[in-house]
């Protein structure tokens, strides 16, 4: 006897008591059996969906489908692989007799390019951010160029030193013979300080009036003009009157310093006479001086563009921040 003839997509359940039926002269033989049943999965891929499997009949058709969701993406369909296969609509014929998945396939909706935040249109997806923003270095340096990007912006002085100085005019011929070990001359015998500036350095001077320096000479050889001796508090000549008779040692230099001018207001020195010996009298003028030494610096800066996909906030270097977004056109 030969196999009987049963419908795809059935099995064997039980023979019915009749069920011959002739047609065009052949005989066949039709077995009602119950259908098979497959369970289908859905994979929704990232998505989300309100069911997730489905009970069909083999051989019949998927009917409805559920319809995932997922953010910012369009769905494409249901797919018998996860790249892709084959598309399952509601009217495919279930062809597989075992349990199977189904793919959700999505496509991600389009992206803008990089706008400003203010111009993104109103109800707009954002998709993505960024931080534009500039970062602004500065040094400073006694160099008047500089390469590699700096660029000046200006210059300034840098006080590196200061100091003060007494100053007093002995001169030429007063100098040649001055005793280097006396206080006045330790103390006032100092350079002039001049000021000058040339561009890359400079100096400034305050020049004030301190005192006049006063000493006198007592001889009785009044041909020897005082400004020739040295200053200095002497005491080791003998003292002799003009017919020759010792009067001892005494004090051939005496030195004192006022503010006054009494003594002598104009010309280098007066002779005023006592007896017969010549007292001399030679006036300098003492001077305070303060000093502040500089140099030149330039200042330079350097701006960066820089990104970042985080928030930035503004600082003493960083500024110009600007927000752009990337949004879904649909």
């Amino acid at each position: 006897m030969s196999s009987p003839n049963v419908r795809k997509g059935y099995v064997i359940e039980q023979s019915p008591a009749g069920g011959i039926k002739q047609k065009y002269g052949s005989v066949i033989t039709l077995y009602v059996s119950k259908g098979l049943e497959v369970t289908v999965s859905f994979e929704t891929n990232g998505g989300t969906a309100t069911s997730y499997t489905k009970v069909l009949e083999y051989g019949g058709k998927y009917g409805t489908l559920p319809v995932p969701t997922r953010e910012n993406c369009d769905f494409l369909g249901w797919y018998t692989g996860l790249n892709k296969g084959q598309r399952v609509t509601e009217n495919t014929i279930v062809a597989q007799s075992y349990d199977h998945i189904l793919y959700a396939m999505w496509k991600a909706k389009p992206i803008s390019d990089w706008v400003l935040d203010k111009d993104v249109p109103r109800g707009a997806r954002v998709a993505e951010m960024k931080w534009a923003y500039t970062v602004t270095k500065t040094i400073s340096s006694e160099l008047p160029v500089m390469e590699n990007g700096w660029k000046q912006a200006g210059s300034y002085w840098k006080e590196v030193s200061s100091g003060a100085n007494y100053y007093a005019d002995f001169g030429s011929g007063v100098n040649s013979g001055y005793n280097q070990n006396d206080k006045y001359y330790a103390k006032y015998n100092h350079q002039f300080l001049s000021k000058f500036d040339n561009g890359a350095q400079k100096r400034e001077v305050t020049t004030k009036f301190h005192t006049y320096l006063y000493w006198h000479w007592c001889s009785n050889i009044t041909s020897v003009p005082p400004e020739s001796m040295p200053i200095a508090s002497r005491y080791d000549e003998d003292i002799y009157s003009p017919n020759g008779n010792y009067l001892g040692r005494g004090t051939i230099w005496e030195v004192f310093e006022s503010k006054d001018e009494g003594k002598q207001s104009s010309g280098k020195f007066v002779m005023e006479i006592k007896s017969r010996y010549s007292y001399w009298w030679n006036r300098v003028t003492v001077y305070y001086q303060t000093y502040k030494d500089y140099r030149k610096f330039y200042q330079y800066y350097k701006v960066e563009n820089k990104e970042s996909r985080t928030p930035v906030n503004e600082t003493e270097e960083i500024g110009n921040i600007k927000r752009y977004v990337k949004y879904y056109l649909a």
